[in-house]
């Protein structure tokens, strides 16, 4: 599972480095519920790219994950990720 959620945040961190919003969509459920750095808290994929990611990742460069810092725990089809 752990090379599973690695690619799903090496996709993610790609989108966020090339402004790809429909990219970083696709990795999402349209019912997401997530927090943020500027959104407390967003509902919907569309929420969150407005409220969170249109706003952060026009400043945002050279963006990755700390792929050893990586915490997960997966529960039926939800899974939650933790990194630095």
């Amino acid at each position: 599972m752990q090379t599973e959620i690695e690619a799903w945040l090496r996709a993610f961190a790609r989108a966020v480095r090339e402004r790809d919003y429909a990219a970083g969509a696709s990795l999402f459920a349209p019912e997401v519920v997530a927090f943020g750095t500027v959104a407390e808290r967003v509902e919907g994929v569309g929420e969150l790219a407005a409220r969170q990611w249109r706003v952060v990742w026009e400043t945002t460069h050279g963006f990755d994950f700390d792929y050893g810092s990586l915490r997960f725990d997966v529960c039926g089809d939800r899974a939650w990720i933790a990194s630095s």
